[in-house]
């Protein structure tokens, strides 16, 4: 008899190759992951108090993501990026001059 014990998914395989650049940017940031669990993911760009002042909704997307999002009718300052696929939840912090 063989068991095999699996104890959860692989954070990889969910969200991959995350990154967020320039950094800093002028305004114009590119967000790029890869999913390769068909998925509901929620991409937000939070300010320094938690408020969400850009946001994507993707439903059961699967694949290589790359988006330009436009920051420059935000404040200078510094945002997090967050990207939310099932429990896993992948943080950037970026900073606007």
């Amino acid at each position: 008899i063989t068991v095999i014990t699996c104890l959860g998914v692989d954070e990889t395989e969910v969200l991959a190759d995350f990154s967020c650049y320039p950094n800093p940017t002028d305004g114009i940031v590119t967000i790029q992951f890869r999913q390769d669990i068909s998925e509901a993911v929620s991409i937000r760009i939070l300010n320094v108090e938690g408020k969400i002042v850009l946001q994507e909704e993707l439903q059961n997307f699967n694949g290589k993501y790359s988006k330009q999002f436009d920051m420059t009718q935000l404040e200078s300052g510094v945002y997090v990026i967050e990207v939310v696929a099932g429990a896993i939840i992948q943080t950037h912090r970026i900073v606007v001059q």
